[in-house]
């Protein structure tokens, strides 16, 4: 955004303001978005954060957070009702591009403005926030966020550094079959931010399907629970051999979804999984 735009979104949006998103593609709003839908969780999340809740008209079937997200009209969830979001006649819609180019196409063809994020990483994530924030005129509130979510990274490598060990963390997503989070995914950033090392790093997809044998062979230290109970691995003869198992170490966090989501919860549930994984002596 140039410095027409900028001098613009600090008085009020006196003329149309510009913001790039992540497909390059420049959005130009002639006032601030009063009529918002969200197709992605982490993005309702982000615009909650900003103070926009009263202007968001609409959500999908998996925006759960925060909890008055839950009232909203529902637009459906992997398939989207296009039909409904036009009838709610949203005057920006923010979208996570990687995962609905296609519906981005299609809304953009029925002559809906649409705004992409596309954040891969934690760091990403900041700039995300960033973003949506100058495009619905939210900059100040925008970078207050931003600096409360750096000062929560640094804690967590303040935190990771003082243990020159990096343990091995398996990160479980589901137990029959076994899949894990590998590489290029946000658990594998989050847990480079809290000084680990994830056994799965290597990888040939994000969320690969590992034999069971293959897990327990890597040794993991650390096992990361997104749905399982930690019983249910200590229970498990061929877990037990693990250290992780052995050490008492296999853990289902609360905060565990938002390491999966690139929002305004992700630096503090960083920090936390830092504190989790080098507990002070």
């Amino acid at each position: 955004m140039g410095v027409a735009g900028l001098l613009a979104a600090s008085v009020g949006w006196a003329a149309p303001v510009s913001v790039r998103d992540a497909r390059g593609k420049v959005v130009t709003l002639p006032a601030p978005p009063k009529r918002i839908l969200s197709i992605a969780p982490s993005n309702t999340e982000i615009l909650y954060s900003l103070g926009l809740g009263p202007r968001i008209v609409g959500v999908t079937d998996f925006c759960d957070y925060p909890t008055q997200a839950r009232q909203k009209p529902k637009v459906g969830g992997v398939v989207l009702n296009l039909e409904k979001i036009v009838a709610l006649k949203p005057d920006l819609i923010v979208a996570k591009y990687d995962m609905q180019k296609a519906n981005i196409a299609q809304l953009e063809r029925l002559g809906q403005r649409v705004f992409a994020v596309n954040p891969a990483t934690v760091s990403e994530t900041l700039g995300s926030i960033l973003a949506i924030g100058r495009v619905t005129g939210t900059t100040p509130r925008a970078r207050r966020i931003v600096k409360g979510m750096q000062r929560e990274l640094n804690r967590a490598r303040r935190i990771a550094v003082r243990d020159r060990k990096r343990p091995r963390v398996l990160t479980v997503i589901q137990k029959r079959p076994l899949i894990v989070a590998g590489p290029k995914t946000f658990m594998n950033d989050a847990l480079w931010w809290a000084g680990a090392q994830n056994v799965a790093h290597d990888a040939k997809q994000p969320y690969p399907q590992f034999s069971l044998e293959s897990a327990v062979a890597r040794k993991p230290e650390v096992i990361l629970l997104s749905a399982a109970k930690p019983q249910e691995f200590a229970n498990d003869p061929a877990w037990r051999i693990t250290p992780a198992v052995r050490n008492r170490r296999v853990y289902s966090p609360a905060y565990m979804g938002a390491l999966e989501r690139p929002g305004p919860r992700l630096a503090s549930a960083v920090r936390q999984l830092a504190e989790l994984l080098h507990p002070s002596r």
